[in-house]
């Protein structure tokens, strides 16, 4: 795993920066920052196959108990299982939860099917 240097991107007068994390080409974690605090996490699976599905999961679990210690491995199921049942009938879902955060799944779909989960 990697971490690659740090990004700047300026936009309306405020600065951003990100990271990535690179476990390997398939899957891919970035934290964004405003300034220096963190404002979101991003997991990204390339491909919708049973091994990348299975890869989801775990990156989503992961995620979502990343973004508050508060969570637990329960909550984060309760929370994925959400996100899944409502991306259904559409390329992209959300909730909103009680600790401020509003996690998402989406599909993009391309040559390589890729699914983001995020959390912010």
């Amino acid at each position: 795993m990697k971490v690659d240097s740090f990004e700047d991107l300026n936009s309306d007068g405020q600065v951003f920066y990100y990271s990535t994390i690179n476990g390997n080409k398939d899957e891919i974690i970035t934290i964004n920052y405003e300034n220096l605090t963190p404002t979101a996490i991003v997991g990204k699976i390339t491909g919708k196959g049973e091994t990348q599905m299975e890869a989801f999961k775990n990156l989503s679990l992961s995620i979502i108990e990343a973004s508050d210690t508060q969570l637990t491995n329960e909550d984060a199921q309760i929370i994925y299982e959400e996100l899944l049942n409502k991306l259904e009938s559409s390329v992209s879902s959300t909730v909103a939860t009680k600790n401020n955060l509003t996690y998402g799944i989406e599909v993009i779909a391309g040559t390589e099917d890729e699914l983001l989960i995020y959390a912010k």
